[in-house]
């Protein structure tokens, strides 16, 4: 690849791998950091929120055991490598979010919103902020894909989502059995379950959701 567009603290270990390779094609290059700098144009990454719990957090002696023998194929020093991800809250913590950013060419938010609430929190963070996107025609109904939203009254809008809200009970009725209320407020999470996510958000103070 190119560029290795890297999603977050959990993937940042691709870049020791590709580090570790330009190393083994480069013999003359004078270590990791010289090695990072070669290999920085072709890394870029996307931190998603100011929760630390997706990436990695790992003691040095954990690292040790769990690199030393990869990091010494390549001749990389622990210390080296340790550097790189170095936390900024505890430095004797290695993050692999930390490795992502001091890595990468350049990283991204995933949203104005984001980008600001990292710099009170991290005033170092140099994120760029990018709000996600969607593709309309696939993403939309048929019947809003050829208009906008401001385009339908209230209650045309409303008879589509009731339309589409007895589609999906059909679908479940169908496929479990069970006959959900068409009236009841149902909340779906179709996202896979991580802390960072906050799905505890969404029924946290169930007297704010009931009003």
């Amino acid at each position: 690849p190119s560029v290795y567009h890297l999603n977050e603290g959990h993937t940042a270990m691709a870049i020791l791998g590709v580090a570790a390779q330009y190393l083994t094609e480069h013999p003359e290059t004078a270590g990791l950091s010289a090695a990072i700098e070669k290999i920085r144009p072709q890394v870029v990454g996307t931190k998603h929120t100011i929760l630390p719990a997706a990436g990695l957090f790992i003691g040095k002696q954990q690292l040790e055991e769990i690199l030393g023998d990869y990091l010494a194929e390549h001749k990389i020093g622990l210390d080296d490598f340790f550097n790189l991800g170095r936390s900024h809250d505890d430095p004797n913590i290695f993050s692999t979010t930390s490795l992502l950013l001091r890595s990468a060419s350049r990283s991204s938010a995933v949203s104005l919103s984001h980008a600001i609430f990292e710099k009170r929190a991290h005033p170092h963070s140099r994120l760029v902020p990018i709000t996600n996107g969607i593709n309309r025609t696939r993403w939309s109904l048929p019947a809003l894909a050829a208009t906008s939203l401001s385009a339908l009254s209230d209650e045309e809008l409303w008879q589509l989502h009731t339309a589409q809200r007895r589609e999906l009970l059909a679908a479940v009725k169908k496929q479990t059995g069970v006959a959900m209320n068409e009236e009841a407020l149902t909340i779906v999470w179709a996202k896979r379950i991580a802390a960072y996510k906050r799905l505890d958000v969404l029924v946290g103070n169930l007297d704010r959701l009931a009003e």
